[in-house]
């Protein structure tokens, strides 16, 4: 039985095979989601900038979609090969059970989810993460508009100083940009602004 305020690691080889089922069409590789994933659902996926996974203002917006969205608890499962340390956990949702989840897993790529998938965080090596679901439960958990989160992470890829890092942000920021239901987002936004021909 799990602590209530406290992450349990998942240990059990019927769970952590459950965890990485949960995961095998989700994830393409250790950072990214796979296209047909967000396709199919109609996902809408946001890159955040973040350089230890989550910072505190990070931990209160995402435990409040989490909760909304009727999560109780959460899986954390690895999206890389981990050795000597754990590679499943389950998570309250709690500020203090993302904060203790972010000592544990901050210098891993791993993907937050509900055991419906109903949307996922996936937290990155290189000073992102990503926020993927439906429309309402990605805006409750950036807790501002699309485009100017959108608009946030390019500016910080464009002003990243390292030539190769700014590289790949910059293709993070392009692949996720026209994600989310037809005409709200990415390029299909940007053409119904524009005036007919």
């Amino acid at each position: 039985m799990m602590n209530d305020n406290r992450l349990t690691a998942v240990e059990s080889d019927v769970g952590l095979q459950r965890a990485r089922m949960l995961i095998a069409d989700m994830i393409e590789d250790a950072g990214n989601f796979r296209p047909e994933w967000i396709a199919e659902g109609d996902w809408i996926v946001v890159p955040v900038q973040s350089a230890d996974h989550f910072g505190k203002k990070d931990i209160e917006h995402l435990t409040a979609a989490f909760r909304i969205a009727g999560c109780g608890e959460f899986l954390a499962v690895a999206t890389e090969p981990l050795e000597n340390t754990p590679v499943c956990y389950k998570v309250p949702t709690t500020e203090d059970g993302l904060r203790e989840l972010n000592e544990a897993i901050r210098d891993f790529c791993f993907i937050l989810l509900p055991e419906d998938r109903s949307w996922a965080v996936v937290c990155t090596k290189d000073d992102y993460y990503l926020v993927g679901g439906p429309l309402p439960f990605v805006l409750l958990a950036l807790k501002k508009p699309i485009a100017q989160a959108r608009a946030d992470f390019l500016g910080f890829a464009e002003n990243t100083r390292h030539p190769r890092m700014r590289s790949g942000l910059m293709g993070v920021a392009t692949r996720y940009e026209g994600t989310g239901p037809s005409g709200l987002s990415g390029a299909s936004f940007r053409q119904s602004l524009l005036p007919p021909s």
